[in-house]
Order: C-alpha cells, then structure tokens, then sequence
C-alpha cells in the first residue's frame, strides 16, 4: 500500500486568502489542513479559496474539514469557494451536495482565476 502525502500551502492572493492542497486529502492527511485552517487564525475573517486543482483523491474525512471551514467563513460573513477541476471530485463535491447547500455558501469554480475574478467583481 502507498500512501501520498498531501501538501498545503497557503497564500494570499488579491486578499483573497488561497489554500492549496496537493496529493490525496483522506482520513490520514485530512489533519494537516485543519491544522493550516486553525494555525492561520485570520483563514474565517476573509475570503477563502480552496485550490483541489491538484489532489487526486478526497475522502470524506477531508470533506467534512472543507465542510467546517465553510460553516466558520458563513458564520464569520466572508465567501469561500472550493477550485475543483477533475472529475472525480467534482462528482463527490456535487454528490455530497455541499455546493448547493444554502448553510455553507460555498461555490465551485473550475480555476483559480475564475474563483478570484468572482470575489473581486
């Protein structure tokens, strides 16, 4: 069995803060993203994109982090968005129905430009 790890970085780009995660986001590297979301402190009081451009896989353990961040970016007023471009996320993204759900106020952008480009229209 291999395991991929999943890299995160983060960076602000237009004031807009942009997460990263790279490799596979499952139960076991799940944690490190929370870790970014609670290290980052400031991650809830400005607009956040999540940038999945590059992780092949999500679980629902990395899910239910993406999911929290959310819940904290509506609760705090400032839009989050997610960047999904294969399609195997996307299908789990639209499945789980965490993009329509009116709770978390989260949209789904193809690129990291588009994403951008809507929070500075």
């Amino acid at each position: 069995m291999t395991i991929i790890d999943a890299n995160v970085s983060v960076s602000t780009v237009q004031n807009v803060t942009v997460v990263t995660v790279t490799g596979e986001l499952d139960d076991f590297q799940a944690p490190k993203l929370n870790s970014v979301f609670q290290a980052k402190g400031d991650g809830a009081i400005r607009p956040m994109i999540i940038n999945l451009t590059g992780t092949t896989f999500v679980d629902s353990v990395g899910l239910g982090v993406i999911v929290a961040q959310a819940k904290l970016a509506r609760k705090s007023g400032f839009p989050m968005a997610l960047i999904v471009a294969t399609p195997q996320i996307t299908r789990l993204i639209t499945q789980s129905g965490i993009a329509q759900s009116t709770h978390l106020g989260l949209t789904v952008y193809d690129s990291l430009e588009e994403g951008l480009g809507s929070f500075n229209a």
